[in-house]
């Protein structure tokens, strides 16, 4: 097994805890920007060999395939009941500290990149790139997430779609799609593939009132509406000369597609980048977007499952109000 995991307690001592783990998930998912680390060590309580090693939840969690760092992050969950002789934990990379904070600012002509600067600057996030807009961005927030507030000047920035990302220490916002991995194919590294359809999310019709409710506008997918019926959600804006209409048109969703697939476990397939796949059973061929994945270790054997996308898809944020 190339993957190692260590255990680095509160007064830094680090030992390495790989051989008494039963199992490990490290998993993402572009919607949030805290990945997840899930295992389980052996605990039994007529062995006393295996009560040598104490983990605390605040303890930090460091998992390396081979020499890429996959997770590294605070212990948040800790369980065991006495039916089992596993101890069962759960940890978040340091993006949990973007979830978990609330601030209020008030930003006057500021970029993305400049926001974000500045909110990691104030909580201690340590940053290792940012992707760069130029726009200037004027917004207010108050009690807001710094995930929320980040994610909501690069989504006014432009039409481009972006992710944020820890590794390690350090804190990343790429855009969504712009790195491809390696193609995914059938009786070579591709296990399994499965299809959905859903209706989930959809939104084919979008209605704007005034803050007197009146009906303004109404932008509908008039294709969609006729196969599915409508569904529809409303925008009420506070003041007339507020800017709707991009707000209106990134709330329109079409059916939802999204695929399955298993792979031999690989450490580039992780959400936010792109792959290449080809199944001929389902009919899978073209370039997809990884919206979430998973990396397991079970018994010396390291697979990946991938959530991919046909489009490329955004956590688009709306937080805070704009600064005139």
């Amino acid at each position: 097994m190339s993957m190692r995991a260590f255990h680095i307690s509160k007064e830094g001592n680090k030992t390495e805890i790989t051989e008494i783990i039963t199992s490990l998930t490290i998993s993402g998912e572009y919607r949030s920007c805290a990945r997840m680390c899930q295992f389980g060590i052996v605990h039994a309580a007529g062995d006393e060999r295996t009560w040598l090693i104490r983990i605390d939840v605040g303890d930090i969690i460091k998992v390396i395939d081979v020499d890429k760092v996959m997770f590294q992050g605070p212990v948040w969950t800790k369980s065991k009941v006495t039916e089992t002789n596993e101890i069962d934990y759960t940890c978040n990379d340091y993006g949990i500290y973007l979830k978990k904070n609330k601030a209020s600012y008030v930003f006057n002509k500021m970029t993305p990149e400049a926001i974000a600067k500045k909110v990691c600057g104030d909580f201690g996030v340590k940053i290792g790139s940012l992707s760069i807009t130029g726009v200037p961005i004027s917004r207010k927030f108050f009690n807001v997430s710094l995930y929320d507030i980040i994610m909501t000047a690069y989504s006014l920035a432009n039409d481009k779609k972006y992710y944020c990302i820890f590794e390690g220490e350090l804190m990343y916002m790429l855009e969504k799609g712009k790195k491809e991995c390696t193609p995914l194919e059938s009786d070579v590294n591709l296990l399994t593939a499965s299809v959905s359809e859903s209706l989930n999310n959809m939104v084919n019709r979008v209605r704007v009132y005034s803050k007197e409710d009146k009906l303004l506008k109404e932008f509908t997918e008039e294709a969609d509406a006729k196969l599915y019926g409508y569904l529809t959600e409303i925008i009420r804006i506070s003041s007339n000369d507020e800017d709707y209409t991009k707000k209106a048109k990134d709330m329109l969703e079409g059916v939802e597609r999204k695929i399955s697939v298993t792979n031999f476990g690989t450490s580039e397939y992780i959400t936010g980048k792109k792959v290449n796949v080809t199944e001929p059973y389902t009919g899978l061929t073209g370039i997809f977007y990884i919206d979430g994945d998973e990396h397991n270790w079970k018994n010396g054997i390291y697979t990946n499952k991938l959530t991919l996308n046909f489009e490329n898809m955004m956590d688009d944020k709306d937080s805070g109000s704009e600064n005139k």
